[in-house]
C-alpha cells in the first residue's frame, strides 16, 4: 500500500478485512482477467484516512482504487443523482457528489420530485419509480373483541 500510494507516513488501522464476493472481469488494455475483491479498513484516527484518500489520486492507471462506504441510504440517493451526474459532465459541466448530494457549477442539484413525474397513465407513473401498485384492496381494520372478565385465559395455548 505505502509503495503504491507513495505514503511516507505509516498508517494505523483498527481493523481491516476483505468483503463480499470476489468478482471478475477483462482489463481494457491487456484483455487480461483479474480478479477482485474488495477491503474495507477502519482507521485509528481521521487524519490517517484523509491522508489515504488524498493520495488516491496515485492510483489512477492501476488495478487499484479508494472509494468511501456509505450506508444503503445515501447509496440509493447517490445511484438516483448519477444520471443527472453524467449528463452534467457530458454537457462539461463542473461536477460532483458529495455524500447524498450532487453540486454542478456550486450549485445543489436537488431531485425532481415525485408529482413532477406523475402522468394521467398510472402504469407509467410506476415505471418510472420501480413500484408496483398494490392488487390487494383496501380492507377494513378489524374490530376488537372486548373481554367480558380479566384474568388468565383458559384453555389450551398452541
Amino acid at each position: 500500500m505505502y509503495t503504491e500510494l507513495k505514503l511516507e507516513t505509516t498508517v494505523d488501522f483498527h481493523r481491516a478485512h476483505r468483503f463480499g464476493k470476489e468478482t471478475e472481469f477483462r482489463d481494457r488494455k491487456d484483455g487480461i482477467r483479474i480478479k477482485t475483491r474488495p477491503i474495507v479498513c477502519r482507521f485509528k484516527n481521521y487524519k490517517d484516512r484523509e491522508i489515504v484518500r488524498s493520495s488516491a489520486k496515485e492510483l489512477k492507471g492501476t488495478h487499484y482504487g479508494i472509494q468511501e462506504q456509505f450506508p444503503k441510504e445515501i447509496n440509493d440517493k447517490r445511484k438516483m443523482l448519477w444520471p443527472y451526474f453524467k449528463q452534467a459532465k457530458e454537457n462539461k459541466k463542473k461536477a460532483y457528489l458529495k455524500r447524498d448530494k450532487l453540486f454542478i457549477d456550486g450549485n445543489e442539484f436537488i431531485l425532481p420530485d415525485d408529482d413532477e413525474m406523475e402522468t394521467n397513465d398510472g402504469k407509467e407513473k410506476y415505471e418510472k419509480q420501480g413500484a408496483r401498485p398494490r392488487a390487494t384492496p383496501h380492507r377494513e381494520p378489524q374490530r376488537q373483541t372486548h373481554r367480558s372478565h380479566i384474568g388468565p385465559r383458559t384453555g389450551r395455548r398452541r
